[in-house]
């Protein structure tokens, strides 16, 4: 037998199924979370309107959109209220207001940065909504969307996708009268958001960087990643977008981003992550290391959940604990947890599956409009 007549099958193959996986790995990174609780759904008003306070207006020299959305309890409802409310964009209940001002009791203004094929309002509608009650300014966008309306945002590379960034703390800055910020990142939204604090702002203006998911030093996913050169480069640039490939462990931009120290002095540093993450699984990647760091592990602070990384951003002890390392960076790891709820291993992923697998057949709307908050016309104030 001749065996060089296998080897291009056999490539064929690998790349077949290499290309398999990574696209449900794509699949999976940015839009599977758990089912909606449907005792709580606010999901649409009767014909299909969903409820919200519109915000879609320039205010002085500060241009914002969007409309209020209702509190979801998942991911998945927050991507039907997505779909309901067609291209206009949806934003947290409270967020997004220019005529919030920061106060003594909540000086810094909160800036949420969402994960992969995500948003603002489908990562934060809960969390969002729960700060804002608490009496901060809370402000985020829609960043990095792909040239496809398929593709989302947070597609676009993270040293193109941070200059949009800025500009929002800028204007967020502006508005709220607040001297310094405190960014609250998901997933590629903690790299981006520690790469803001620590590259552009290089602490100046950060408060609290808090990352919810966070491939530090970037993400193997189960050792996934470390098939992705058998894939012919068509293939992986159409299977994989910038910015995940900016997330792998050892790429150019997690080894720049972590250059010099994973923290910059005058600037606090809280992780949150499970045990059960899947995309982000490897324990030593998960971590920041350096100065006023610290490192919260959910399954320390409530040994029943089985929280993974597309359920985080949802489970309440998450919400609540970023709520306390907010105002004091050192309550995290408090023994009273009043939102110490049991999650199931798994926890609604058929039910979102369900929803990403309606969208590519076309069945659903692709991406709506970005959420913008920044300059307009005139100078920021």
């Amino acid at each position: 037998m001749n065996h060089s007549l296998l080897r291009p099958r056999l490539r064929r193959s690998v790349s077949r199924r290499v290309t398999g996986a990574l696209a449900v790995l794509v699949a999976c990174s940015g839009i599977l979370a758990p089912a909606a609780q449907a005792e709580e759904s606010t999901t649409a008003a009767p014909g299909g309107a969903v409820k919200g306070i519109p915000r879609s207006t320039a205010r002085g020299a500060i241009e914002t959109n969007g409309v209020e959305g209702p509190i979801a309890y998942s991911l998945a409802q927050a991507k039907w209220n997505e779909y309901y409310a067609g291209y206009q964009p949806l934003i947290p209940q409270g967020t997004n207001n220019p005529e919030c001002k920061v106060t003594p009791e909540h000086p810094e203004a909160i800036i949420m940065v969402h994960g992969t094929v995500s948003s603002f309002y489908g990562d934060y509608s809960n969390m969002g909504a729960r700060l804002a009650q608490e009496g901060w300014c809370v402000f985020g966008i829609d960043y990095g969307a792909g040239p496809r309306s398929e593709d989302g945002f947070g597609w676009t590379s993270l040293t193109e996708s941070v200059k949009q960034l800025d500009a929002a703390i800028a204007a967020a800055r502006a508005t709220s009268g607040a001297q310094k910020v405190s960014l609250v990142g998901y997933s590629q939204g903690s790299a981006l958001a520690r790469y803001w604090a620590n590259k552009v702002d290089k602490g100046q203006h950060t408060a609290t960087v808090v990352g919810i998911g966070t491939p530090t030093r970037g993400a193997t996913v189960r050792g996934l990643t470390n098939l992705i050169p058998y894939l012919p480069p068509q293939v992986r640039d159409f299977a994989l977008s910038p910015s995940l490939l900016d997330l792998v462990a050892g790429s150019e931009f997690v080894t720049m981003l972590n250059e010099g120290g994973e923290t910059v002095p005058g600037v606090d540093y809280v992780t949150i992550n499970s045990n059960f993450d899947e995309v982000v699984a490897d324990l030593e990647l998960k971590a920041v290391q350096g100065e006023r760091a610290r490192n919260l592990i959910l399954q320390d602070l409530c040994p029943n959940t089985f929280t993974d990384h597309l359920y985080i951003t949802y489970d309440p002890l998450t919400i609540d604990t970023v709520s306390r390392v907010l105002v004091d960076p050192d309550s995290g790891a408090a023994p009273d947890r009043p939102q110490c709820q049991p999650v199931p291993l798994g926890y609604g992923i058929p039910d979102i599956a369900y929803v990403a697998y309606l969208r590519k057949l076309g069945f659903l709307p692709g991406m709506q409009a970005a959420v913008t908050y920044g300059p307009g016309q005139g100078e920021l104030l």
